[in-house]
């Protein structure tokens, strides 16, 4: 069985106001640094801490772009499907 780790580009923990983006792989860390504004102050465990109401845009963002997201329960996300 192929462990879920090696499928997913970011980790999104959400827990309130503030949620823990980590970006996963070397180019998802990539995307992050040149498409993602925050201060050092803002990273904690190689994720970078963010508002609630910033993530649902950053997340749609990050998906568009082909990279692959699941939450703190290895829960993949998804776009919505356009009606």
């Amino acid at each position: 069985m192929k462990h879920i780790l090696a499928e997913i580009d970011f980790r999104v923990y959400n827990d309130g106001s503030v949620s823990i983006l980590t970006p996963i792989t070397d180019t998802a860390r990539e995307w992050t640094e040149g498409n993602v504004y925050f201060e050092s102050w803002q990273t904690i465990g190689g994720g970078i801490c963010i508002d609630h109401r910033f993530l649902v845009d950053l997340i749609e963002g990050i998906l568009s772009e082909g990279f692959t997201i699941v939450d703190q329960h290895d829960r993949k996300l998804s776009l919505p499907e356009a009606s």
